[in-house]
């Protein structure tokens, strides 16, 4: 919970809404629960930014637990250990049930001769022999399917923040949990432009040419810098690496998530619990696997470039 709400940390514009949705928040016909869990997690991003203290989430976890009570699951009187994607997906959905609208990206699929769209908070992207960048991981994801995403899909619409979860913790062969410790590198700057749909391409051209042309002076806005008054800026298609939630231990049952979120002075800060650690880009690019003693990538939390 800790890696996931300090990479969500790393998103203005959710706690913007999240504080809005807090001071305003007409309770009829919203779930409880939701309802409960959304106020929560914006009382705890207040209290993360208000101090440089560790701050006790128990108020969040109690909300967790009653929205989702698997995280409340006991084994020998010990809580059982809990998958970090499931966090952040259990946080999106409660989130979007509480403000009754969804931010999302949209994957166009076009199978079996028809066309169809599905939203996606999160992308979900197995881990397959021989591949080993992300790049290519979300061209195979996109291109052949997987149980949730069937052929030829597209990007058709892009979101502000791009997610994407790697199977680490599911062996799609065989079906049943295991940890895959294939070694998969990841870019600080991901272009998504090759996996748009023409549609998309084309809203994306003259932004592009800008940002290429290094005519973006002033015009470039970075989303940390976030201010409901801008006008909205246009998407480019590029995205930088802004958070990842990793995992180190042996198996998928067994072992310990930390969170690496980039600060504004291009350092990264390592949150393992209650204890950080400053690290530079080039440690980041090495969080990629390989071995079982490592911390290894599982989930990308990416910001889009805006012009």
């Amino acid at each position: 919970m800790n890696s996931t709400i300090q990479c969500m940390n790393r998103v203005p514009e959710l706690k913007a809404a999240l504080t809005s949705y807090s001071h305003n928040a007409k309770r009829d016909g919203i779930d409880v629960m939701s309802h409960n869990l959304s106020v929560a997690a914006n009382h705890i991003f207040s209290e993360l930014d208000k101090n440089t203290e560790a701050v006790s989430p128990s108020k969040l976890l109690e909300m967790m637990r009653a929205k989702y009570p698997t995280f409340a699951e006991q084994e020998n009187n010990v809580y059982r250990q809990q998958d970090a994607e499931e966090c952040w997906s259990g946080l999106l959905n409660a989130f979007s049930e509480a403000f009754a609208s969804e931010a999302r990206s949209k994957c166009a699929e076009n199978g079996a001769g028809r066309l169809k769209t599905q939203s996606v908070k999160l992308l979900r992207c197995p881990i397959t022999d021989g591949m080993n960048h992300l790049d290519e991981v979300l061209e195979h994801t996109l291109r052949t399917g997987d149980s949730m995403y069937e052929k030829d899909s597209e990007i058709n619409e892009l979101p502000r923040y791009f997610t994407i979860q790697l199977g680490r913790m599911w062996d799609e062969m065989q079906n049943r949990l295991t940890k895959k410790f294939d070694k998969v590198s990841h870019p600080l700057q991901l272009d998504l432009y090759g996996h748009c749909s023409d549609e998309m391409k084309l809203k994306l051209q003259a932004a592009r040419e800008v940002a290429e042309s290094g005519a973006l002076g002033s015009s470039y806005m970075d989303i940390d810098q976030f201010d409901s008054t801008v006008p909205k800026k246009q998407l480019t298609g590029i995205y930088n690496l802004v958070a990842v939630v990793t995992h180190k231990g042996p198996t998928a049952n067994l072992g310990h998530y930390v969170a690496w979120v980039k600060q504004a002075n291009e350092t990264w800060i390592q949150f393992s619990d209650d204890m950080t650690s400053t690290h530079e880009d080039s440690e980041i690019l090495e969080l990629s696997g390989g071995a079982d003693d490592q911390h290894v990538a599982y989930i990308y939390l990416y910001k889009a470039q805006l012009i």
